[in-house]
């Protein structure tokens, strides 16, 4: 049987190479009910941000403008309780303190 960490770093492997194939940035997160936790960030997306996986892993929504921060927690709650997909476009400071427009 295959351990955990050989599993995820398989899953890893297979998101870098579905990652390549998108002609954006990508982020993915796991929603805890109250926190958004950054698990994974591509390259491309890691230059807009200007933040690595270990920076701001835990700090997600500190980094989503003030006045988007309720939208995105809305969608979250909803597609959790729904079992659907999240559903909104929100702003995220970059590292330049410009906004990045984001759609989740």
């Amino acid at each position: 049987m295959m351990e955990c960490e050989e599993y995820m770093e398989i899953v890893k492997q297979d998101v870098v190479r579905l990652v390549k194939m998108i002609p954006g940035n990508v982020c993915i997160c796991r929603w805890s009910g109250q926190q958004l936790e950054l698990c994974w960030i591509s390259k491309r997306a890691e230059k807009i941000f200007g933040s690595t996986l270990e920076k701001n892993r835990c700090n997600l929504l500190a980094m989503i403008v003030p006045q988007d921060r309720g939208t995105v927690m809305a969608a979250l709650h909803k597609s959790v309780s729904e079992g659907t997909d999240a559903d909104c476009v929100y702003r995220l400071l970059g590292r330049d303190r410009k906004n990045a427009w984001l759609h989740c």
